[in-house]
């Protein structure tokens, strides 16, 4: 009887972790699929008033009412529920989006142990697939660095960064989508790619002092000259010191002592 009753509270037990396991992964995925539906959402909506503003201007005029006072401004509220992610690792910081690709995931960055979240997932657990993550060596968590490095697996499985070369080695696809959204707490920071080519395997934060202005212009004038293959680079575009920017990082497809990157510069930040 009682290996009976020790065999019944194991079983529960295994229920129980399952359950919470279960639990974690969801709140990663639905805050995925609600970035992804809330930005599709968003896009409509902008079009339906474009077109609404459309009519109007054919109609005839009527009088407008007077403008009302002025309010005062509501403190920003993030989509992303950040206080749920903290309850599952206290790492992540920010939220990557790129609207209309699959990839809207967590930031994450492990003080003092930079590789950590190359072989762990979001929930610190051991995993090929990694996440997608900042170095504390090199990046604070406030994008305010001159250059901050993004990196996430090319994965055979279409998570993490596994789409990025396939997506940004399209032309058609820079000429129609180069936003980049990195979501906080408190605020939004949005970027515009101006473009993404393949490169060598050097480790950009070590290699570079982008706190060198010459050093920066220089890094970033090769970059936007370069003729390899899949290189996109959008017509007159321009970088300079005073430009903060995001590059993403992956290993290109098909050689993996190659890097491919995303490269884009902060455009507009909403608070």
């Amino acid at each position: 009887m009682h290996k009976v009753i020790c065999l019944l509270a194991a079983f529960c037990c295994l229920i129980t972790l399952s359950a919470c396991a279960k639990k974690q992964q969801t709140v990663i995925e639905q805050t995925a699929e609600y970035m992804r539906a809330g930005l599709e959402n968003q896009q409509t909506g902008t079009v339906q008033s474009a077109v609404s503003q459309d009519a109007s201007a054919e109609s005839d005029e009527v009088e407008q009412p007077e403008e009302a006072p002025e309010e005062q401004k509501s403190p920003y509220e993030s989509p992303v529920d950040f206080e749920a992610l903290w309850r599952e690792n206290s790492d992540i910081y920010a939220w990557l989006d790129l609207p209309g690709t699959k990839i809207s995931d967590p930031i994450l960055q492990r003080d003092g142990e930079d590789t950590y979240y190359l072989k762990h997932d979001v929930h610190g657990q051991p995993s090929s697939w990694g996440s997608i993550f900042t170095e504390s060596l090199y990046n604070t968590t406030t994008f305010a660095d001159p250059v901050t490095v993004i990196y996430g697996h090319q994965m055979y499985d279409g998570s993490m960064f596994s789409s990025l070369q396939r997506i940004y080695s399209d032309p058609s696809w820079m000429e129609k989508s180069r936003e980049l959204v990195i979501y906080q707490k408190y605020r939004e920071l949005h970027y515009e790619i101006f473009a993404a080519v393949p490169t060598d395997s050097r480790h950009l934060l070590y290699s570079y002092d982008f706190t060198d202005e010459d050093v920066f212009t220089a890094f970033f004038d090769t970059l936007l000259h370069s003729r390899a293959l899949d290189a996109q680079i959008v017509p007159d575009a321009s970088v300079s010191p005073d430009d903060r920017v995001v590059i993403l990082s992956t290993c290109y497809a098909g050689d993996y002592s190659k890097r491919f990157l995303v490269l884009a510069k902060l455009t507009q930040i909403v608070d």
